[in-house]
């Protein structure tokens, strides 16, 4: 799939672009969901620009990432946009009971790549969080 046809699918399409294919992302359980919904509930509290059900996508990369929770710089000019090209400041992403192996390397791996200031890993099963440092 090119990086245009992913592109163009629309918003209602729940996956991420990944090597040039469409990475279908089922939509998380009810215990995934409050998880991130009170981590960023947490992070709002805090004073921090966050959202959720929103995409990253690096700049010079056909690739789009969809974390549970980004924290940002400052609120976007245009509120219709439900993405951004900047990197965040910090990537918040909840564990999944199907693919460990995104959670823990390919996700922290690329947002540290790409300039992602920091990610953490929220594993609701065990009650604890994990914080990884970028660049």
């Amino acid at each position: 799939m090119t990086w245009e046809d992913f592109c163009a699918l629309g918003d209602d399409v729940h996956g991420e672009h990944v090597g040039g294919h469409l990475l279908v992302i089922p939509r998380g359980t009810f215990e995934h969901q409050n998880a991130a919904d009170d981590f960023r509930a947490v992070l709002q509290g805090a004073g921090l620009v966050t959202v959720t059900e929103w995409a990253w996508r690096p700049p010079g990369t056909q690739r789009e990432y969809q974390p549970d929770v980004v924290v940002l710089d400052r609120t976007p000019a245009d509120p219709r946009v439900n993405w951004t090209g900047t990197a965040p400041t910090l990537v918040v992403g909840v564990t999944s009971p199907g693919d460990a192996s995104a959670d823990w390397v390919r996700d922290v791996r690329d947002d540290a790549r790409f300039g992602a200031r920091h990610h953490w890993i929220l594993d609701h099963r065990d009650h604890a969080l994990h914080a990884f440092a970028g660049r």
